[in-house]
């Protein structure tokens, strides 16, 4: 009776182990976000006090939890021999998604401050899906003075 307890236990662990088996990773989201922006483009051109428009395609494998844009100035330390009181800007934004979708299509603008530093400034988005992976995508863009030339 023993014998058959102890083959019991062991036949029961065993059957434990193997159905937590790594197999069960299949069901575990480990692919990130894509992220296609379609506006703005790579290097467009915006005035100052104007509106950046965006179109962004998000899309997950499982479901889209949030997304954060940031603007910030491309400071690379070069000046045009002009001192003038403007300011970098930087622009930060956090939203959740409601109802956790698999695609969202960000279609929003941005208003563009007047007295800001003109050059190029990064244009980036960070995706995160529910699952906690993160993608994110940068555009360069130009602000300022269309006639600005460097």
């Amino acid at each position: 009776m023993k014998k058959y307890i102890y083959q019991s236990i062991v036949l029961s662990i065993a059957i434990l182990f193997t159905a937590c088996s790594s197999d069960d990773d299949n069901g575990l989201d480990n692919e990130v976000p894509t992220i296609t922006i379609n506006v703005p483009q790579q290097e467009q051109h915006f005035d100052l006090g104007g509106k950046i428009m965006l179109n962004i395609e998000l899309e997950d494998n499982v479901s889209l939890a949030a997304y954060r844009l940031n603007i910030h100035h491309n400071a690379d330390g070069h000046t045009h021999g002009v001192v003038t009181m403007s300011e970098d800007w930087e622009y930060n934004e956090n939203i959740t998604l409601e109802n956790s979708p698999q695609s969202f299509l960000v279609e929003d603008e941005i208003n563009i401050p007047t007295g800001i530093t003109q050059g190029e400034y990064h244009f980036g988005i960070i995706v995160l899906d529910s699952s906690g992976n993160q993608s994110e995508a940068y555009v360069d863009i130009e602000i300022g003075e269309h006639n600005h030339e460097h």
